[in-house]
Protein backbone atom coordinates (compact mmCIF):
# COMPACT_ATOMS: atom_id res chain seq x y z
CA UNK A 1 0.00 0.00 0.00
CA UNK A 2 2.84 2.37 0.88
CA UNK A 3 4.50 1.76 -2.49
CA UNK A 4 1.30 2.48 -4.44
CA UNK A 5 0.81 5.62 -2.38
CA UNK A 6 4.32 6.80 -3.32
CA UNK A 7 3.63 6.22 -7.03
CA UNK A 8 0.20 7.81 -7.15
CA UNK A 9 0.94 10.82 -4.95
CA UNK A 10 0.99 13.91 -7.20
CA UNK A 11 1.40 16.90 -4.94
CA UNK A 12 0.92 19.72 -7.44
CA UNK A 13 -2.74 20.87 -7.48
CA UNK A 14 -2.22 22.27 -10.99
CA UNK A 15 -1.00 18.90 -12.27
CA UNK A 16 -3.89 17.07 -10.62
CA UNK A 17 -6.33 19.51 -12.20
CA UNK A 18 -4.67 19.07 -15.60
CA UNK A 19 -4.91 15.29 -15.37
CA UNK A 20 -8.57 15.49 -14.36
CA UNK A 21 -9.23 17.80 -17.32
CA UNK A 22 -7.50 15.33 -19.67
CA UNK A 23 -9.82 12.57 -18.46
CA UNK A 24 -12.95 14.68 -18.92
CA UNK A 25 -11.94 15.89 -22.39
CA UNK A 26 -10.90 12.40 -23.57
CA UNK A 27 -14.18 10.81 -22.49
CA UNK A 28 -16.21 13.68 -23.96
CA UNK A 29 -14.42 13.48 -27.34
CA UNK A 30 -14.78 9.69 -27.38
CA UNK A 31 -18.50 9.96 -26.61
CA UNK A 32 -19.00 12.44 -29.47
CA UNK A 33 -17.11 10.16 -31.88
CA UNK A 34 -19.23 7.23 -30.74
CA UNK A 35 -22.48 9.17 -31.31
CA UNK A 36 -21.67 10.89 -34.61
CA UNK A 37 -19.55 8.19 -36.31
CA UNK A 38 -21.57 5.17 -35.14
CA UNK A 39 -18.37 3.62 -33.81
CA UNK A 40 -18.26 -0.21 -33.96
CA UNK A 41 -18.42 -1.82 -30.52
CA UNK A 42 -18.61 1.49 -28.58
CA UNK A 43 -18.23 -0.16 -25.16
CA UNK A 44 -14.89 -1.59 -26.24
CA UNK A 45 -13.90 1.83 -27.58
CA UNK A 46 -14.69 3.62 -24.30
CA UNK A 47 -12.80 1.06 -22.20
CA UNK A 48 -9.62 1.67 -24.19
CA UNK A 49 -10.00 5.43 -23.81
CA UNK A 50 -10.01 5.01 -20.04
CA UNK A 51 -6.94 2.75 -19.75
CA UNK A 52 -4.32 5.42 -20.70
CA UNK A 53 -6.31 8.07 -18.80
CA UNK A 54 -6.13 5.93 -15.64
CA UNK A 55 -2.38 5.36 -16.03
CA UNK A 56 -1.85 9.07 -16.70
CA UNK A 57 -3.55 9.88 -13.39
CA UNK A 58 -1.01 7.74 -11.53
CA UNK A 59 2.25 9.13 -12.89
CA UNK A 60 3.66 12.68 -13.13
CA UNK A 61 4.61 12.30 -16.81
CA UNK A 62 2.93 9.78 -19.12
CA UNK A 63 5.22 8.27 -21.84
CA UNK A 64 3.10 8.98 -24.93
CA UNK A 65 5.71 7.71 -27.43
CA UNK A 66 5.95 4.35 -25.65
CA UNK A 67 2.16 3.96 -25.78
CA UNK A 68 2.19 4.82 -29.49
CA UNK A 69 4.83 2.15 -30.17
CA UNK A 70 2.67 -0.41 -28.39
CA UNK A 71 -0.17 0.36 -30.84
CA UNK A 72 2.10 -0.90 -33.63
CA UNK A 73 3.82 -3.90 -32.05
CA UNK A 74 0.81 -5.32 -30.17
CA UNK A 75 -1.51 -5.52 -33.21
CA UNK A 76 1.38 -6.66 -35.43
CA UNK A 77 2.17 -9.63 -33.17
CA UNK A 78 -1.53 -10.41 -32.78
CA UNK A 79 -2.06 -10.40 -36.57
CA UNK A 80 0.84 -12.82 -37.11
CA UNK A 81 -0.59 -15.16 -34.48
CA UNK A 82 -4.26 -14.80 -35.41
CA UNK A 83 -3.99 -15.13 -39.19
CA UNK A 84 -0.69 -16.93 -39.72
CA UNK A 85 -0.09 -19.38 -36.85
CA UNK A 86 -3.23 -20.11 -34.84
CA UNK A 87 -5.43 -21.52 -37.66
CA UNK A 88 -2.90 -24.35 -38.17
CA UNK A 89 -2.84 -25.35 -34.49
CA UNK A 90 -5.03 -28.01 -32.95
CA UNK A 91 -6.28 -27.05 -29.50
CA UNK A 92 -5.02 -25.01 -26.58
CA UNK A 93 -2.15 -27.38 -25.75
CA UNK A 94 -0.47 -26.55 -29.05
CA UNK A 95 -1.29 -22.87 -28.72
CA UNK A 96 0.09 -22.46 -25.18
CA UNK A 97 3.83 -22.76 -26.06
CA UNK A 98 3.41 -20.33 -28.95
CA UNK A 99 1.66 -17.79 -26.71
CA UNK A 100 4.38 -18.14 -24.08
CA UNK A 101 7.05 -17.56 -26.73
CA UNK A 102 5.32 -14.42 -28.01
CA UNK A 103 4.57 -13.01 -24.55
CA UNK A 104 7.94 -13.79 -22.96
CA UNK A 105 9.78 -10.65 -24.24
CA UNK A 106 7.04 -8.21 -23.22
CA UNK A 107 6.49 -9.95 -19.89
CA UNK A 108 10.21 -9.63 -19.18
CA UNK A 109 10.24 -5.94 -20.16
CA UNK A 110 7.27 -5.26 -17.88
CA UNK A 111 9.74 -5.61 -14.99
CA UNK A 112 11.95 -2.82 -16.37
CA UNK A 113 12.91 0.01 -14.04
CA UNK A 114 12.29 2.42 -16.93
CA UNK A 115 8.60 3.50 -16.74
CA UNK A 116 8.38 4.03 -20.53
CA UNK A 117 9.70 0.52 -21.26
CA UNK A 118 7.43 -1.01 -18.63
CA UNK A 119 4.35 0.74 -20.03
CA UNK A 120 5.26 -0.18 -23.63
CA UNK A 121 5.59 -3.86 -22.70
CA UNK A 122 2.41 -3.89 -20.62
CA UNK A 123 0.30 -2.22 -23.31
CA UNK A 124 1.78 -4.37 -26.10
CA UNK A 125 0.84 -7.54 -24.20
CA UNK A 126 -2.62 -6.20 -23.42
CA UNK A 127 -3.43 -5.25 -27.03
CA UNK A 128 -2.11 -8.58 -28.33
CA UNK A 129 -4.11 -10.75 -25.93
CA UNK A 130 -7.26 -8.71 -26.45
CA UNK A 131 -7.08 -8.96 -30.24
CA UNK A 132 -6.62 -12.74 -30.17
CA UNK A 133 -10.01 -13.21 -28.50
CA UNK A 134 -9.05 -16.62 -27.11
CA UNK A 135 -11.89 -19.07 -26.41
CA UNK A 136 -12.55 -22.83 -26.28
CA UNK A 137 -14.17 -22.98 -29.71
CA UNK A 138 -11.85 -20.50 -31.40
CA UNK A 139 -13.42 -18.76 -34.40
CA UNK A 140 -11.33 -16.67 -36.81
CA UNK A 141 -13.12 -13.60 -38.11
CA UNK A 142 -11.50 -10.70 -39.94
CA UNK A 143 -14.40 -8.37 -39.06
CA UNK A 144 -14.11 -9.21 -35.35
CA UNK A 145 -10.36 -8.63 -35.40
CA UNK A 146 -10.68 -5.35 -37.31
CA UNK A 147 -13.48 -4.05 -35.06
CA UNK A 148 -11.39 -4.83 -31.97
CA UNK A 149 -8.37 -3.16 -33.57
CA UNK A 150 -10.41 -0.04 -34.40
CA UNK A 151 -11.63 0.06 -30.80
CA UNK A 152 -8.11 -0.21 -29.36
CA UNK A 153 -6.41 2.21 -31.77
CA UNK A 154 -9.31 4.67 -31.66
CA UNK A 155 -9.74 4.64 -27.89
CA UNK A 156 -6.06 4.82 -27.02
CA UNK A 157 -5.50 7.33 -29.83
CA UNK A 158 -8.15 9.71 -28.46
CA UNK A 159 -6.58 9.52 -24.98
CA UNK A 160 -3.04 10.11 -26.28
CA UNK A 161 -4.14 12.96 -28.56
CA UNK A 162 -5.82 14.62 -25.58
CA UNK A 163 -2.66 14.31 -23.50
CA UNK A 164 -0.57 15.76 -26.34
CA UNK A 165 -3.05 18.63 -26.74
CA UNK A 166 -2.53 19.62 -23.12
CA UNK A 167 1.16 20.09 -24.00
CA UNK A 168 3.02 18.02 -21.40
CA UNK A 169 6.51 19.32 -20.58
CA UNK A 170 9.27 18.41 -23.02
CA UNK A 171 12.07 16.26 -21.50
CA UNK A 172 14.54 19.17 -21.35
CA UNK A 173 12.08 21.35 -19.47
CA UNK A 174 11.16 18.47 -17.18
CA UNK A 175 14.85 17.88 -16.43
CA UNK A 176 15.32 21.55 -15.58
CA UNK A 177 12.37 21.37 -13.19
CA UNK A 178 13.80 18.30 -11.43
CA UNK A 179 17.28 19.87 -11.27
CA UNK A 180 15.88 23.13 -9.85
CA UNK A 181 13.88 21.21 -7.23
CA UNK A 182 16.95 19.17 -6.26
CA UNK A 183 19.11 22.28 -5.86
CA UNK A 184 16.44 24.01 -3.79
CA UNK A 185 16.28 21.00 -1.46
CA UNK A 186 20.08 20.98 -1.15
CA UNK A 187 20.01 24.70 -0.33
CA UNK A 188 17.38 24.16 2.38
CA UNK A 189 19.35 21.23 3.84
CA UNK A 190 22.57 23.29 3.98
CA UNK A 191 20.69 26.19 5.59
CA UNK A 192 19.22 23.83 8.20
CA UNK A 193 22.66 22.44 9.04
CA UNK A 194 24.09 25.96 9.31
CA UNK A 195 21.30 27.03 11.67
CA UNK A 196 21.95 23.93 13.79
CA UNK A 197 25.64 24.78 14.14
CA UNK A 198 24.87 28.42 14.96
CA UNK A 199 22.43 27.47 17.70
CA UNK A 200 25.16 25.38 19.38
Amino acid sequence: TAQVDMITRIRSPAMRLQKAAIGVVAVTVASLLWIYLDWPDPGFFMVFVLIPVAFNAMVPSFPIKAALRSLFWGPMAAAVLYFGIMPGLDGMWQLAPVLILFLLPTTYLTNSANPATMLFALFTSLWMVELLGLSEGQVYSFSQFSNSLIGIVGGVGVALATMAFFNPPVPERQFKTYARTFLQRCERAIAAVSRGRTSR
